[in-house]
């Protein structure tokens, strides 16, 4: 049993969040107009730094909100004190409070500038340059409930408190985290702990990690404003540094790649059973639902985590796929092709590709290459015969151009496709693709990349929907597939194809969940 201090966390949080007074200083910017002022910080909706209003030679530049690169303005109260770095200081309005005042000239005008915030916290900057032990705590309306969905995992107790919160480790590049969810009162909260000291940038690029992992594998990306906690020891019980992090909102609107109740997507015959020679009963037919009830292994979930952190292309494929799984098709059916070419390059280094070319026989490439020469050397002459007279510069080195781009397809003839690049990562992991699938890979990629018209002749635009949100499954599936195979995963996933057959009125082969 692990045991987890949240309460201490809350009480900083409270005492963080509550409206408060206190003296600015804005570091190094002595002569900046914050300096020594008085100002007020409120906490709702967003978070207000409102100053005293000061006297200003600079009414209509707004010189005033401008900081040196890397300034912090220090915000010093009677209980704590707020840090702020300049460039996270956004003016919502600028007010002059004695602007109707007769006896108030240009010389005496006080000018106020009420700023949001970003950013905020209680430590400076240089808090933050060392290796600590962090705690991200975010506030959702439901809770997360990983049991039944991963593997291992284990119990902790939240500030000793009855109720148990079940957790997850996490494992990248040698370093532990924590990521479970618990409940205190009536709020739920999502925690991830760092258990080996890491920099607050490293931590913060982890956490988006795990949430874009959780996001692809069960379809709800969550977001808002949370808070980092710092921490000297392992324990996590005495924070020392808070700090305002936010994010993009949940997106709640993604689609489960894996799953433990397989009832959701297959059915399964009423059991019967019969007694065997021994007189044991025994049930006939062996495809129950518990063959489909494994949980997605943690080793697995890392090595996802791992490779947003390391891999840019995947990185880049994590976010089109979260960010446009809500999208209209015609943003989102380009998007997953895109993530899907990312993921591939990924798949198969440039070393390994047996795509290049499309004969590799040595004596075959050779005498195409020949050919391939002679015809651009008949392009060039073709080009110089038939050239107009009276060409102006710019119009003769537009027809070079065009003619160039003959002579390079030439010298490419041979070479292999995008369509079998995409194809080679499925062959590498053993996965054969159906027909629906090649058509998506190799007809249907070229529509879209190519800006092509997906309309079909005398097909109504209610069928047409239904088409292209079928091809949307397809493709989504096939880059579930890759990342998951990357991640050396091994099971069952949902065929979204096929759980969404009833919206899409499209055939597809295989049951609601394929092994992989």
């Amino acid at each position: 049993m692990i045991d987890k201090c949240i309460n201490a966390n809350l009480k900083l949080l409270q005492k963080f969040r509550t409206n408060n007074s206190g003296i600015l200083t804005t570091g190094n910017s002595k002569n900046h107009s914050f300096n020594g002022l008085s100002a007020t910080i409120e906490f709702g909706r967003n978070i207000e730094l409102k100053p005293d209003a000061f006297l200003s030679k600079d009414l209509n530049d707004n010189k005033d909100i401008r900081f040196r690169k890397g300034t912090e303005v220090k915000l010093s109260c009677s209980l704590l004190d707020y840090y702020i770095s300049g460039s996270d200081l956004l003016p919502s309005s600028i007010k002059f409070p004695n602007f109707n005042n007769p006896e108030v000239d240009a010389n005496s005008l006080k000018k106020q500038i009420i700023a949001n915030i970003h950013n905020l916290s209680n430590q400076s900057k240089t808090h933050y340059k060392k290796n600590r032990f962090y705690r991200f705590l975010l506030p959702v309306e439901k809770g997360l409930s990983f049991q039944g969905d991963f593997y291992p995992y284990e119990f902790a107790k939240v500030d000793a408190a009855t109720n148990n919160a079940l957790t997850i480790n996490i494992e990248i590049e040698n370093e532990n985290y924590h990521f479970f969810s618990t409940h205190i009162k009536k709020q739920h909260y999502i925690v991830i702990d760092s258990l080996n000291k890491v920099m607050l940038e490293r931590f913060t690029q982890v956490v988006n990690s795990i949430f874009m992992t959780y996001a692809f594998l069960k379809g709800t990306y969550y977001g808002g404003l949370a808070h980092i906690f710092s921490y000297n020891d392992v324990e996590l019980r005495r924070p020392i540094g808070i700090r305002v992090f936010e994010s993009s909102e949940t997106i709640s609107k993604g689609y489960e790649i894996h799953t433990t109740n397989p009832y959701k997507y297959m059915k399964f015959r009423s059991p019967k059973f019969i007694k065997n020679k021994k007189g044991m009963i025994e049930r006939i037919g062996k495809d129950t639902a518990k063959n489909y009830m494994f949980e997605f292994p943690m080793e697995n979930y890392s090595k996802l985590c791992e490779l947003i952190l390391l891999r840019g292309s995947i990185l880049r494929s994590f976010i089109l796929i979260i960010d446009c799984s809500n999208s209209p098709l015609e943003l989102k059916i380009p998007a997953f092709f895109v993530a899907l070419e990312n993921i591939t390059k990924v798949v198969v280094n440039k070393g390994e590709n047996n795509s290049g070319e499309i004969f590799e026989e040595k004596e075959i490439n050779k005498q195409i290459k020949q050919i391939s020469k002679e015809a651009a050397k008949k392009i060039k002459v073709l080009e110089q015969e038939t050239r107009p007279k009276g060409l102006s510069s710019i119009e003769l080195k537009e027809r070079k151009a065009n003619y160039e781009r003959l002579i390079t397809k030439l010298h490419q003839i041979n070479k292999g496709s995008n369509n079998q690049k995409l194809a080679e990562p499925f062959e590498k992991f053993g996965y054969i693709l159906s027909k629906d699938e090649e058509n998506a890979l190799y007809i249907h990629r070229n529509k879209f990349i190519h800006g092509d018209d997906f309309f079909i002749p005398d097909l109504g635009f209610d069928k047409e929907f239904k088409e292209l949100f079928h091809l949307s499954f397809l493709v989504y599936t096939l880059c579930a597939i890759l990342l998951l195979k990357l991640s050396g995963f091994s099971g069952y996933i949902v065929n979204l194809p096929k759980a969404y057959a009833y919206i899409t009125k499209q055939k597809t082969s295989g049951r609601g969940l394929i092994k992989i």
